[in-house]
């Protein structure tokens, strides 16, 4: 019997680090989430300024995909949908087919992507909600419009992040 209540503390304690170490993940997991919003924030303002990244040209078309799904707040996409998102990106597809080169890359990345009902995709982990600015917020403060505006935007017109940012305007004093 003594063994057993050597065994039962160890589980006890297994338990708490488990425990301890599931919020340790959760923690990094809002700051992953957060830094994906700050790369994001950095590449709609370069892209006002007209500007294109060079990290941004050298990523894998999964790494785009994951940034455009996070930046959707992980709302399931098409393929069609991602093809136009990554276009107005610029990422380059170079294949007879983009479309089916996007697919069979998220097909080869279970662990990041999922598929899901009408052959929509979408990020296998939801993210992390937390008090971090997301990149339209972040975008907004650096431009100096209100979430208000573009939520009223939004509502307005059925559009992806991409499409909005390419309709505001250069901040007052810069020209593009």
């Amino acid at each position: 019997m003594e063994g057993s209540e050597g065994i039962l503390k160890n589980i006890a304690l297994f338990q708490e680090r488990m425990a301890a170490l599931d919020e340790e993940i959760q923690r990094i997991n809002e700051l992953a989430a957060e830094r994906e919003a700050l790369r994001q924030a950095i590449w709609a303002l370069e892209n006002v300024i007209g500007k294109t990244p060079a990290d941004e040209v050298q990523m894998p078309i999964w790494q785009h995909t994951q940034s455009i799904l996070s930046s959707n707040g992980n709302k399931p996409m098409n393929i069609a949908e991602i093809t136009d998102a990554l276009a107005a990106r610029r990422v380059k597809l170079e294949s007879k087919t983009p479309s089916e080169s996007v697919r069979t890359t998220l097909i080869r990345k279970p662990d990041i992507f999922e598929r899901v009902e009408g052959g929509k995709f979408k990020l296998k982990q939801d993210l992390p909600q937390g008090p971090y600015m997301t990149a339209g917020q972040m975008f907004a403060q650096a431009l100096g419009i209100t979430n208000a505006e573009i939520d009223e935007v939004a509502r307005r017109q059925s559009q992806t992040a991409a499409d909005f940012f390419k309709q505001l305007k250069p901040p007052k004093g810069d020209k593009k």
